[in-house]
Order: C-alpha cells, then structure tokens, then sequence
C-alpha cells in the first residue's frame, strides 16, 4: 500500500510531515466505537464557567503500536525512510491552560458564552489571494464549509462559485 506525504513548514520553524493514509485506513478493520464529529466534540464543551485545554507534543505519534504493525505506517522522504514507533504520551506545557473562561479549541473559541469560530482562521480565509484554478476554488469553499454554521444562507451565498465549478470541470483555469 502506498502513501502520499507532503513535508510543510509549521510556524514554530519545525517540520510537519503530512501523509495520505486512505488506503490504510480502507484496509484496517472498522472501529466499533469511532470518535464523535468535530461539532459533537467542540458543542460539548461549549458554555462552561471553567474550562482546561491540554494539547500534547505530536499526539498520534506517541500511541504505542503493536510492532507487527509499525511497518504498515512507513513512509520515505528527502531525509530517508521513517514509521511510526514513537510513544510514551507527553502534555506540552506551552500549549495546555487550565480553568480559563475561554480558549482555542479545533478552529473555534470555546468560551461560557458559547462557541465562535477562532478569528485567526477567519484572518486566514480572508488575506486568501484570489482562486484562479479549479483546486483553490475548492480548497476555499472547503475553509468556509468548515465554519459553515456561522455564515447565514452560505449555500446560496456561493451559488456562483458552485456554477462557475461546474462550468470548469474539465478545465483547470478559471477564465
């Protein structure tokens, strides 16, 4: 099974390393419990008087696996071939508060008066330069449908970015 990976910068200067684990996750079998949508999580902790947010160094890398599985997770780079097999789940004290009345959390603000989306992500959507191929115009719709709830009549409001989609299907340009 091959995967696709993408190295970016993070803001912090450090390297993250993105890897396209679909046909992994096709073959893996199904999980009886799986984790609650985004929403579900972020309402729920929504209209607390007090609350604690813990982020941890790169989390899903320090769940222990079983070593007969580490292998299904190797991926190859610049800098050579790597798998998962970090473990031992740490809490990074510079990105954990506790008992606050409000902080960032999953792209919102999470506060006793409800949940609205983090201003950094909407300053990010709006200094997007302009979309001039199909895949920008996609990427940009997929930002908005994320906070979506909070823009009223958003589907009629992109109407012409829809049409002009479907006027572009076979094409990569915008014109």
């Amino acid at each position: 099974m091959g995967s696709e990976h993408r190295a970016d910068g993070k803001k912090n200067g450090k390297v993250r390393v993105c890897i396209d684990y679909r046909d992994l996750n096709r073959a893996s079998p199904k999980d009886n419990f799986p984790l609650p949508h985004i929403d579900v999580l972020v309402n729920n902790t929504a209209r607390h008087t007090q609350s604690s947010f813990m982020d941890d160094f790169s989390g899903y890398n320090q769940i222990q696996m079983v070593e007969d599985d580490k292998i299904k997770t190797t991926f190859i780079t610049m800098w050579g071939t790597f798998c998962y097999k970090k473990y031992k789940l740490r809490l990074n004290p510079a990105k954990c508060t506790f008992g606050v009345k409000s902080g960032k959390l999953l792209g919102f603000v999470d506060s006793e008066k409800g949940i609205k989306v983090d201003p950094d992500k909407v300053k990010a959507i709006m200094e997007l330069p302009l979309p001039s191929i199909v895949r920008e115009v996609r990427s940009f719709l997929g930002r908005l449908n994320y906070i979506a709830r909070f823009i009223a009549n958003l589907t009629d409001k992109c109407q012409p970015l829809f049409r002009l989609l479907c006027k572009n299907t076979a094409g990569t340009t915008l014109r």
